[in-house]
């Protein structure tokens, strides 16, 4: 949760004079929760350690692209047993 105070300082900043060039502007203040959902890599972090060991693994022994998401999917396979 963020603070009264950060609401605060921008409200503060936003009728100062150091703000005249500034308009036409929505400003988010959520601790970067938007631009966190926003790339189009933000699934990554939702990929078990064995994955990314895989992927690693495959990368060190340069091996085609194919056959890197041959080990992804069989890894995944593997794991989707592991979980029930």
């Amino acid at each position: 949760m963020g603070e009264h105070q950060e609401l605060a300082n921008l409200a503060a900043y936003l009728m100062s004079e150091y703000s005249a060039y500034v308009n036409g502007e929505v400003i988010t203040i959520d601790g970067g929760e938007w631009v966190y959902g926003a790339g189009e890599f933000n699934k990554l972090d939702k990929l078990p350690e064995e994955m990314w060991d895989l992927m690693d693994a495959a990368r060190k022994k340069n091996t085609s692209k194919l056959h890197m998401l041959g080990l992804y999917l069989k890894g995944r396979w593997k794991l989707r047993g592991k979980m029930g």
